[in-house]
């Protein structure tokens, strides 16, 4: 969107109180805290204002992910999604983002949109193949790990796709036991990093 004085209200309504990226400040994101005919002001992390000239004009292409994206912070793997509820939003707000902390046994849990959630999927860290999740998991630092933008895997060895359960890993004899629907996903993670566990589908 093209943002300039002609369309100021349209700014407002689609971009006021959410959160998003201007590309002269790379990964940062930035809050819209107001929004007048004349300028659009935001905010970063530290408070530190910026201001968005509409005389100039301003190419705006910054829309939030549409899809169900898995990451890590600290010691837990978090899902995000956009939620149905105000759409039209094209920044990160509580209206139309919801994040999801995975616990150990893959249960979800709701959590509050944060400036450091989004750093997180922002400046996504690196994934871990499974092997290297197991030996993690070890240091009893993690209660789950993002494995790519779908997968997960919990301390409990409980595969995530998404946001389901779809699988159990075994690894005292390297088998996966899944739900039959899933059982080619798996295999495709599986080949993907190089693993080789028996997969199995579960009865």
């Amino acid at each position: 969107m093209y943002w300039n004085k002609d369309v100021w209200d349209r700014i407002k309504r689609y971009y006021l109180h959410t959160y998003v990226r201007l590309p002269e400040f790379g990964q940062q994101f930035l809050f819209v805290q107001e929004v007048c005919r004349d300028w659009v002001r935001l905010v970063d992390v530290e408070g530190n204002i910026v201001e968005v000239v509409l005389d100039n004009g301003y190419n705006m292409e910054y829309a939030i992910p549409a899809n169900k994206i898995s990451f890590q912070m600290d010691g837990n793997a978090y899902i995000y999604y956009r939620i149905p509820a105000r759409q039209y939003l094209r920044g990160f707000s509580e209206s139309n983002s919801r994040f999801q902390k995975v616990s150990s046994e893959g249960k979800l849990f709701n959590v509050e949109l944060s400036w450091a959630l989004l750093e997180k999927l922002g400046n996504k860290i690196p994934y871990m193949s499974i092997s290297q999740a197991l030996i993690a998991f070890k240091t009893k630092k993690y209660l789950s790990l993002a494995l790519s933008h779908r997968w997960i895997i919990t301390s409990k060895q409980k595969l995530l796709l998404n946001d389901k359960i779809v699988g159990i890993l075994h690894n005292k004899n390297s088998t996966i036991t899944c739900l039959p629907a899933y059982k080619c996903a798996v295999e495709e993670l599986c080949n993907t990093m190089g693993e080789t566990f028996n997969i199995q589908v579960k009865a």
